[in-house]
């Protein structure tokens, strides 16, 4: 009605009798604003519960999805549990003080840098020669950001102490990410992923790697920027781009090492705004780092200080598994690192962004992302320098969902769905579902000579080069006079690096011949708006 007023939940209106400064029955400005703000504040609350409810079924969906895969895993993590024990022994025996003159892994960098946050004294955190001659440990070569991830360990009075809730929580990390991947395949290929050999071959190569217990002996944040990475990798698939795009910038935060998926998801952007929304998001929680530029005078001078020290990579050969780290070796020149990235980054890249421009632009949105995940972390282990067998366990889940989503295996896995629900009317199919179901054994001896299994192999192939190359490389740096060791490291070096290399190129060669990549995920339960 016109001269009335929209209000939610409005409280009855007061009488003459009982509102004396109204003249007339009418709501006066003062109750009608009053009115307006109680209705705008109940909707907010509702909003908010509603939002929390969301969230919390949400994660008890998360978590029971976890539960039931790692139910389904248990054997295998049985196993990798085992690898996590050893890790942590080796450490306790040859870092943690058993033996004088030690030096800690890499954990207590992150510790140390947590703990002075805490204590005081975070503006030497960046001063060279400060944390190895107060903490025993080597630089802190990070964002400042870094630090606020372990904040809730830095608080913790031991290293040790915090050393063991790390390792703890990197193995609930690993149960959430084969919860992840399971998925997030299910997103790209729009079918299920069943419980098959295939499956279980994929699970092995990931928890079984020897990439798994360097990152536990050395205490890198690998699983936890793979989960970060997987989240936001579920969210962009799913077409909550926002959401997904956040992770993905607190993956940044932690640690650079997404940089090129960064990269690649700016430039996939279907329009200038989406550019910039894209860029806002992704960036925004590295750059929380000005606030400690800004708390601390003269921490920014020695953070990019610290960033141009490079004496630490001479003396002693790292196990770094990229080609510019080859480059780096055959050439000699051990200051041109930065040159050599540059040029392998412009060539991987300009490839993928100029030779399969045609095919990039025929995608969807959420299928550009997937793209930018999978061929940003290949970019990554290719091209950057210092990138070592412990980052691994991050790199391992995108080519396990790559290979998965493939169309390939996705036609094996949907031929098992087939025959599973006896979707087929043929005789052929009346036959089996007449038969008894084959074991396990049998599934597992068809799947041997199946293009997943070749491909499980490749990948344990190369878990077992970089065991060895990195064995070779603690032989060598113990014995740096001996030459028969100094030519098996080497040998060994170009073997990774190359390995690294073909399976990087790999992966862009198979989306480059396959049309039908993501053919299925053209579906309204995929492809949704935020």
């Amino acid at each position: 009605m016109r001269g009335t007023y929209p209000l939610v939940n409005r409280a009855p209106v007061m009488s003459t009798e009982q509102n004396p400064e109204s003249d007339t029955g009418n709501p006066t400005g003062k109750e009608i604003k009053d009115a307006h703000s109680r209705g705008n504040a109940t909707r907010k609350g509702t909003s908010i519960m509603r939002l929390v409810k969301l969230t919390i079924n949400k994660a008890r969906s998360f978590l029971q999805g976890t539960v039931e895969t790692a139910s389904g895993r248990k054997y295998m993590l049985l196993v990798h549990g085992l690898i996590m024990g050893i890790a942590v022994m080796v450490v306790f025996i040859f870092r943690y003080d058993l033996i004088p003159g030690a030096y800690r892994n890499d954990f207590s960098i992150y510790y140390f840098s947590a703990r002075l946050f805490v204590e005081g004294g975070y503006e030497n955190i960046y001063t060279i020669g400060w944390l190895p001659g107060h903490c025993d440990c080597a630089h802190f070569r990070y964002f400042p950001t870094t630090t606020l991830f372990y904040l809730p360990l830095g608080i913790l009075p031991s290293v040790e102490i915090a050393y063991l809730m790390y390792v703890g929580f990197a193995f609930v990390m690993v149960a959430c990410t084969l919860y992840l991947i399971r998925q997030i395949s299910k997103k790209l290929t729009g079918a299920q992923v069943p419980d098959s050999p295939i499956w279980q071959l994929f699970s092995f190569v990931y928890l079984i790697s020897y990439s798994q217990y360097v990152a536990y002996n050395q205490g890198q944040p690998s699983h936890a920027i793979g989960l970060l990475l997987l989240i936001g990798m579920f969210f962009c698939v799913s077409g909550k781009q926002g959401t997904g795009l956040l992770f993905t910038g607190l993956a940044m935060a932690l640690k650079p090492t997404s940089m090129f998926i960064i990269l690649f998801l700016l430039v996939f952007s279907p329009s200038i705004r989406d550019f910039l929304k894209r860029g806002v998001l992704l960036l925004a929680p590295v750059s929380t780092s000005i606030l400690f530029f800004l708390a601390y005078p003269g921490l920014l001078g020695d953070f990019l200080e610290m960033m141009g020290y490079n004496a630490f990579n001479y003396g002693v050969p790292l196990p770094s598994v990229s080609l510019t780290n080859l480059l780096v070796t055959l050439s000699g020149w051990q200051d041109s690192h930065f040159v050599f990235f540059l040029i392998t980054a412009t060539m991987f890249s300009g490839y993928i962004l100029f030779g399969m421009r045609s095919k990039i632009k025929s995608l969807t949105t959420p299928q550009r992302d997937a793209l930018a995940f999978f061929l940003g972390s290949a970019c990554y282990f290719t091209c950057m320098f210092d990138v070592w067998p412990s980052q691994l366990p991050f790199f391992t889940p995108f080519i396990v969902i790559f290979f998965l989503s493939s169309p390939r295996v996705i036609k094996i896995t949907r031929k098992e769905l087939s025959n599973d629900k006896g979707d087929s009317d043929d005789e052929s199919s009346s036959e089996t579902r007449n038969h008894e179901p084959e074991g396990f054994l049998q599934q597992a001896a068809k799947v041997t000579r199946t293009y997943p299994f070749k491909v499980c192999l490749l990948l344990s192939v190369y878990s077992l080069i970089t065991m060895f190359y990195d064995g070779s490389r603690a032989l060598y740096a113990a014995f740096p006079g001996n030459t028969g060791l100094g030519i098996m490291f080497h040998g060994l070096q170009v073997t990774t690096c190359l390995s690294t290399t073909y399976l990087s190129l790999y992966m862009v060669r198979q989306f480059s011949l396959q049309e039908e990549w993501f053919g299925r995920m053209n579906t309204p339960a995929i492809v949704t708006t935020a």
